[in-house]
């Protein structure tokens, strides 16, 4: 399976814990002979145009911010599967609908993490 991996960063850009896990998921997919390509914040756009069979995004801040493009290009991805690491309280509420609506799979790293973003994004369901 052909996949690109949009986020951020990359654990060579700057490895904090999203990083990590990114490329822990990263390798066990390219391990069981998956492709695997990464798009950071500072890659062209021309690893946009070519075609995959998934579309991996974790962490987007700084790409939502500065690359609306990239933005746009996720959550018109027919196969896209989100890998969360936070409340992803940095998009406003329209914007965590468009990227949560375009999902095929939503994946939190924990009950908690899942509950902050319940938390953040929809206040009045505590």
């Amino acid at each position: 399976m052909k996949t690109l991996w949009i986020a951020d960063f990359n654990i060579k850009t700057n490895p904090g814990g999203s990083q990590r896990t990114d490329e822990e998921v990263i390798q066990e997919g390219l391990q069981r002979g998956h492709r695997i390509v990464r798009f950071n914040l500072d890659d062209s756009d021309e690893l946009l145009a070519d075609k995959y069979d998934l579309v991996v995004s974790g962490n987007l801040e700084h790409i939502a911010a500065r690359r609306p493009n990239v933005f746009s290009y996720l959550i018109q991805a027919p196969y896209h599967v989100r890998y969360e690491h936070d409340a992803n309280s940095y998009l406003s509420q329209t914007d965590r609908k468009a990227l949560f609506g375009s999902t095929r799979i939503n994946c939190f790293l924990s009950k908690y993490h899942h509950a902050t973003f319940v938390e953040t994004s929809f206040p009045t369901h505590r």
